[in-house]
């Protein structure tokens, strides 16, 4: 199929007001727009007071989704909602949003997955050359030690080499951090045009992404600070904690076990619940072209009425990605520790373990980063349809009635 022109811009997403304010046509008892007619909302979520189709109108016998239409109507007629795209357009299950997810890849896999493994490649093979060279300082570093183990005499700087492997190690870490991150705005963007029932070129989508870039490089870094950072306050905490205990008289070992097991507690709270709070501001960054810190703050509103559900569909999300990434992974990886353990640890067998290490990395990343990304982005879709009706809005854009 052919690009059809058109990114679902801030008119398609639209950029919700006071952080979670409806859409046009929701705004007011009295409203001056009225929703599409026959539209209903999903249960649990009515139309705000004064607000219904008018008299005598609505859809004919026999037509609707369960739930969401009038009262009377048929059950197998009332489960309909358009679907221009991978889900349909209204609040989604896990299932859907699982089965959103592989149909985004499987629709438009030249993107999805062709943008995967091309980043995937040049970022395994830049960091290849730190490994190399954080191996053979290792290995000099061995002979270093074993000669200054018969001499007794040590030279400080027969570390720079392995200091420098580690540092080389640390900075293609941070190239891969920022490319995963940038790839995983691209498949946003790619999955939201999915759900539009739009096929987007990687040229496109970078076109569209490019200049957000820094943004979502703040957002990636504002996401790892913020837990790090929590984290900091609450060892602080606890450990002037457990000076104080000292101080008042308490044996330093009960301090310690006291500071150390409610320190822990906090973190084990602390860390998920941000990770969760925090977990869709790269959507909401990308689709309502707000910047960083706004769009950190837009992901704890749409999150905080829906935490628990969020948390168990990422939860489950990752086991997935982990079961699948180690049924990928493990062949590769088994094979290049056989091949270490054989030769005996020489330098051939681990260069070659290396490079099977890095072959299944490829392959797993190819797989599981599109994937990853599609859960995030329906998951920001799901909830704005749930709480602000993003779904009329998307049916407008994809030129279907709702």
């Amino acid at each position: 199929m052919t690009e059809q022109p058109g990114p679902p811009g801030p008119t398609e997403w639209g950029s919700a007001p006071q952080w979670g304010g409806p859409p046009p046509g929701y705004d007011s008892p009295t409203g001056s727009e009225s929703p599409p007619p026959g539209y209903g909302p999903p249960p649990g979520y009515g139309p705000p007071p004064g607000y219904g189709p008018p008299p005598g109108y609505g859809p004919p016998p026999g037509y609707g989704p369960p739930g969401y239409g009038p009262p009377g109507l048929p059950n197998a007629a009332q489960n309909w909602r358009p679907k221009p795209g991978i889900i349909p357009l209204r609040p989604i299950s896990l299932g859907e949003i699982f089965d959103g997810s592989f149909q985004a890849i499987r629709t438009n896999p030249r993107t999805m997955m062709g943008i995967s493994a091309v980043v995937t490649i040049v970022v395994t093979l830049i960091g290849l050359g730190p490994q190399f060279y954080y191996l053979a300082a290792i290995f000099d570093f061995q002979n270093v030690a074993e000669d200054a183990a018969v001499t007794g005499d040590f030279d400080p700087a027969s570390l720079a080499p392995l200091v420098g492997g580690v540092g080389g190690l640390v900075l293609s870490t941070m190239v891969k951090a920022i490319a995963t991150t940038v790839l995983s705005a691209m498949l946003v963007r790619a999955v939201s045009e999915a759900v539009l029932g739009r096929r987007t070129s990687a040229r496109a989508l970078w076109q569209r992404v490019k200049p957000r870039i820094w943004a979502v490089i703040g957002v990636s870094l504002l996401s790892t600070l913020i837990p790090f950072t929590a984290f900091l306050i609450v060892a602080a905490i606890f450990t002037a904690a457990g000076f104080a205990l000292v101080a008042a008289g308490a044996s330093t070992i009960a301090a310690v076990a006291i500071c150390v097991a409610l320190g822990s507690i906090a973190v084990i709270v602390t860390g998920p619940y941000l990770w969760v709070k925090l977990s869709l501001a790269a959507p909401a960054l990308l689709l309502e072209d707000i910047g960083p810190v706004a769009a950190l703050r837009r992901s704890s509103a749409l999150v905080r009425s829906s935490w628990w559900r969020i948390f168990g569909i990422l939860v489950l999300t990752s086991l997935v990605v982990g079961f699948a990434a180690s049924i990928l992974a493990i062949p590769l990886s088994q094979l290049g520790g056989f091949l270490a353990a054989a030769n005996e640890g020489s330098t051939g067998s681990l260069v070659t373990a290396t490079l099977l290490s890095g072959l299944a990395e490829i392959i797993s990343g190819t797989v599981i980063t599109p994937f990853s990304a599609a859960v995030t982005s329906l998951l920001y879709i799901d909830r704005r349809m749930r709480a602000e009706g993003l779904d009329v809005e998307l049916a407008r854009a994809a030129g279907v009635a709702g």
